[in-house]
């Protein structure tokens, strides 16, 4: 593709759940990763991009949807010990482990420096001290 059609019409109710630039190809073309719950149609792609050259479909459950009436478990699991991913119980991504990894480290802090909270500081430079 050579970009994304700025004279794309429907920025309100858009037909894709998100959209990325990927890169470029050897040839120096941009490469764009689309999210859509239905493939899209010519029509579309048409639309959303000012040129194509190529169009890979892949498809994935890419935004699924969890029910569970099981209980979410707690991150520590006892004194100085911790289950990194238990908030994948509630959903499963790299983002949610990366959260719960964070989360375990701010209590692995607490725990290792015998403080009442959280570190003041952050443990990242953000400042933050979880997600």
């Amino acid at each position: 593709s050579s970009g994304i059609n700025a004279e794309y019409g429907s920025p309100s109710q858009p037909f894709f759940s998100s959209i990325g630039f990927k890169g470029r190809s050897e040839s120096g073309e941009r490469i764009y990763k689309v999210f859509t719950k239905e493939p899209m149609s010519d029509a579309q792609i048409e639309e959303l991009f000012v040129s194509v050259r190529d169009v890979k479909v892949v498809d994935w459950y890419a935004y699924p949807h969890y029910n569970t009436s099981l209980p979410l478990p707690d991150f520590e699991l006892d004194k100085g010990l911790y289950h990194l991913n238990a908030i994948e119980h509630a959903a499963s991504a790299i983002e949610m482990s990366c959260i719960g990894g964070r989360n375990v480290a701010n209590l692995v802090w607490t725990y290792l420096t015998g403080a009442t909270g959280p570190n003041p500081e952050g443990i990242c430079r953000d400042g933050k001290v979880e997600l």
